[in-house]
């Protein structure tokens, strides 16, 4: 299939503005994030001990987040996901009914026609099949690092997992169907105990910290708007005018004033990453969209969503009213591990919820990056992860090592260290320097 790769030409796109190339990131694709894999791609940090992994993962391939009227796209790539969770506390059949999700678009359904599309097995924002493969495929590769090389899980999955094993989604089942799989690759048929359960943990969504919330803290809304209003998103609107009008006359809706200053990648990469055709005009069926085409709506997608973070007047009340909730949480939780740990010899049995995952989705992953990358770190891909290593050196001495796109995070400047082995006092203190000490009063809005 086609491979959507943003190398410097499309990163300019991105983020408006010359920049020096990131070499380590020259085979990045929006459609599939890279993973780190043993012996390959991953190395263990020569004389320490791995004593705590936290991984933030976005959900894999997915349809679009939303339907433009009279979009014919045949989204027949879901299949029906299977789905078996009972609720905490509630005893567990040894034989549960397997159930699997169908979405049905039927043709005796008045409200279907032109409002939906057609012939397709897809939910709105539905991770898609391509999205599941991913996902275990990076279950599967991680598991080539902590259970075969690094033998910090064990090679089967206890019975009762949880103190090893921490996993959380957000409300949004794309996420949730993204953690199911990842699991599997993780811990395949044949190597999990008999009767093995895991729970994946999930936040009410009016408390949810794995993403902006706008709803628990409204300064969060205040900050990204007034990105909105600067002179260099304006000027990236001008510049792109021409563009963005042209793509959306082509998906036909140059008449709703909603998409004028909007990006439409949303609705394009979803073709565009699994090889469907990208669309034509329907008054002028030579007039088609372009693989440039959708590099480009993308870009301009990313910048909007990533620029309130970097470049905005309010970048830094951004980063701690929106990512600073979760970073105080993965700091306290690295704290535990630290504090716990004292001698261990490495067994993750031994020390506070040694693996965490959480299931998210790319505005997640950019928030944490925002605050511990270089401001040219990429957008975060479908499936890709950051994920953040705890290792105790001979000297006793604890070392943050960050991974991206497979390869070890630029630092933002501010952190003063390499993220190749960060102090883990230094790396903790820089985050939570963006922890509100008073979330209360930091997000009202005066």
């Amino acid at each position: 299939m086609r491979l959507l790769t943003i190398t410097l030409a499309v990163a300019v796109v991105l983020s408006v503005q010359a920049s020096a190339q990131i070499p380590d990131y020259s085979d990045y694709s929006y459609c599939n994030g890279i993973s780190p894999i043993a012996n390959k791609t991953y190395s263990p940090l020569e004389g320490a001990t791995l004593q705590k992994v936290q991984i933030m993962m976005r959900h894999g391939d997915r349809t679009p987040s939303s339907m433009l009227d009279g979009d014919d796209t045949v989204y027949n790539i879901c299949g029906n996901p299977q789905e078996a969770f009972y609720p905490a506390g509630s005893a567990y059949s040894a034989s549960p009914l397997p159930l699997k999700a169908s979405i049905v678009v039927s043709n005796s359904n008045m409200f279907a026609s032109g409002k939906y599309w057609p012939s397709s097995n897809c939910e709105i924002g539905q991770l898609t099949n391509r999205g599941a493969v991913q996902a275990r495929q990076v279950g599967a590769d991680l598991r080539s690092i902590y259970v075969d090389l690094l033998r910090f899980l064990p090679e089967t999955l206890p019975a009762n997992p949880d103190d090893l094993i921490y996993l959380r989604n957000t409300n949004v089942l794309r996420t949730k169907h993204t953690a199911m799989n990842f699991a599997d690759g993780l811990y395949p048929a044949g190597f999990r105990t008999s009767g093995a359960s895991a729970t994946l943990n999930q936040y009410p969504e009016s408390i949810e910290n794995l993403v902006m919330n706008p709803t628990a803290c409204p300064k969060a809304a205040v900050a990204f708007a007034a990105f909105l209003v600067t002179p260099k998103y304006l000027q990236s609107v001008i510049q792109n005018a021409s563009a963005n009008k042209r793509v959306n006359e082509i998906l036909g809706v140059s008449d709703n004033i909603k998409y004028a200053l909007l990006p439409t990648g949303d609705a394009i990469m979803p073709r565009y990453c699994n090889n469907l055709p990208l669309g034509c005009s329907k008054t002028d069926p030579t007039n088609c969209l372009t693989a440039q085409d959708a590099i480009d709506a993308i870009a301009r997608s990313m910048f909007m969503l990533s620029g309130p973070f970097r470049y905005g007047p309010m970048a830094e009340t951004m980063k701690r009213v929106a990512a600073g909730p979760f970073l105080r949480e993965l700091a306290d939780s690295l704290r535990t591990t630290i504090r716990q740990s004292g001698s261990s010899t490495g067994s993750a049995s031994k020390v506070y919820r040694p693996f965490e995952v959480f299931s998210a989705h790319d505005a997640s992953l950019d928030m944490v990056l925002s605050v511990i990358a270089d401001p040219n770190t990429p957008w975060p891909a479908y499936a890709s992860t950051v994920i953040l290593e705890t290792w105790q050196q001979a000297s006793g001495q604890y070392v943050v090592r960050a991974l991206y796109e497979g390869k070890v995070v630029p630092a933002n400047a501010g952190l003063k260290c390499s993220l190749a082995a960060c102090p883990a006092e230094t790396f903790l203190a820089f985050i939570e320097s963006y922890v509100p000490q008073d979330i209360n009063k930091e997000c009202k809005v005066i």
